[in-house]
């Protein structure tokens, strides 16, 4: 995943236990993924 400003097909907000699994599950599937958490450091561990 990479950060972007294009379309996504779901959005998500909070990328802790559960959103974090959610988000990489998702992606996984071939959906474009959106999320937003304001501890940055949780999100860096969903893009790499």
């Amino acid at each position: 995943m990479t950060m972007s400003n294009q379309l996504c097909d779901i959005g998500f907000v909070g990328a802790g236990v559960m959103g974090k699994n959610l988000i990489l599950n998702l992606a996984d599937h071939g959906y474009r993924v959106a999320a937003f958490d304001l501890d940055h450091k949780k999100l860096e561990s969903v893009i790499t």
